[in-house]
C-alpha cells in the first residue's frame, strides 16, 4: 500500500458506544414484518431521512395507522446511552497532529446522527457520509467511491477503520482502500484492539 494520506472511520461500534439499538426492531416485528420485508424496511430507515417514526411508517407501510410515540421514547433512550470509547479522543487528536485528513462512513437511521454532533467528533472530521443523507449503506461500493471522491484521493492512500469486516473490510478493500477491523476483545485474529492501534499502523 502507498502512503496513507486519510483515515475513515465507522462510527458506532468504532468511534461511540451504543449499549441498546432495539427501537427499530422492535418496530419492525410489532409492525408483523415478514423476513423480506424486514430486511426491506431496514434498508429504508438507514437510506432515507425521516422526521419521525410515522413518518418512517409511512414509507414501510402506507396505510398503517397507529401511536408510534413508544418508539419515539426508545430511540430517544437509546441516543441519551451514546458515548464515546475510552481512545477516541485522544486516537483522532494524534491523527490531526499527524496531518491526517479524517472522515466517518456510517450506516444508520436518521435519528441516530444527533451524538456525532453533540459529542463534539465535528471537531476532527469535516467528511461525513451517513446513509441516512446520501441513499447508500456500506458495503454498496459507490458509498466508499463517495467519500474517496469527497477526499480527492487515490483508494491506496485511504484507510478504512471498522468493527464490522463486511462493511470495514471487505467493502473497502473492494474498492482498493486499506482497511483495519477493529475488534476491543481481542478475539479476532488480525484485528486491532484499540483505536491508538490505527496511528502504530499509520
Amino acid at each position: 500500500m502507498g502512503k496513507i494520506q486519510a483515515v475513515v472511520f465507522d462510527l458506532y461500534g468504532t468511534l461511540i458506544y451504543l449499549p441498546r439499538h432495539r427501537a427499530f426492531s422492535k418496530l419492525f416485528l410489532d409492525l408483523g414484518l415478514t423476513r423480506e420485508e424486514t430486511l426491506k424496511a431496514k434498508t429504508i430507515a438507514m437510506t432515507e431521512t425521516f422526521d419521525s417514526i410515522g413518518d418512517l411508517v409511512a414509507k414501510i407501510r402506507p396505510k398503517e395507522k397507529g401511536d408510534f410515540s413508544t418508539y419515539e421514547g426508545l430511540i430517544a433512550q437509546e441516543v441519551a446511552l451514546v458515548k464515546p470509547f475510552s481512545d477516541t479522543y485522544e486516537t483522532l487528536s494524534m491523527l490531526r497532529d499527524k496531518k491526517i485528513e479524517m472522515g466517518v462512513i456510517s450506516n444508520f437511521g436518521t435519528p441516530y446522527v444527533e451524538p456525532f454532533y453533540t459529542l463534539g467528533l465535528k471537531q476532527w472530521i469535516s467528511l461525513r457520509v451517513f446513509s441516512c443523507h446520501v441513499g447508500l449503506i456500506k458495503p454498496w461500493p459507490d458509498i466508499y467511491r463517495l467519500m474517496l471522491r469527497s477526499l480527492g484521493e487515490q483508494p491506496e492512500h485511504v484507510l478504512m477503520v471498522g468493527d464490522n469486516h463486511k462493511n470495514d473490510v471487505e467493502g473497502p478493500k473492494a474498492v482498493g482502500m486499506d482497511a483495519l477491523l477493529i475488534d476491543r476483545t481481542g478475539q479476532t485474529p488480525g484485528s486491532i484492539t484499540s483505536l491508538r492501534d490505527v496511528v502504530r499502523y499509520l
